[in-house]
């Protein structure tokens, strides 16, 4: 799937080139170093509303399953 809509934006990009159409900004604008640091502030913030929610929660174990 993921190769199939890869090949699709490829294509629709060719297309804007070709048709002198302005490109949109792209669906992921953030670089990877933006992205990890998101989602390490929500983590964070999960952890602190599951210390405020439940005193026991530093002891539950992680479900990885």
């Amino acid at each position: 799937m993921a190769e199939l809509t890869h090949k699709i934006t490829l294509a629709e990009r060719r297309l804007a080139v070709e048709k002198d159409i302005p490109q949109p900004a792209g669906r992921y604008p953030l670089t990877e170093q933006q992205i990890a640091w998101r989602s390490y502030e929500d983590r964070l913030a999960q952890d602190a509303d599951g210390r405020k929610q439940h005193r026991a929660y530093a002891r539950l174990t992680i479900d990885d399953g």
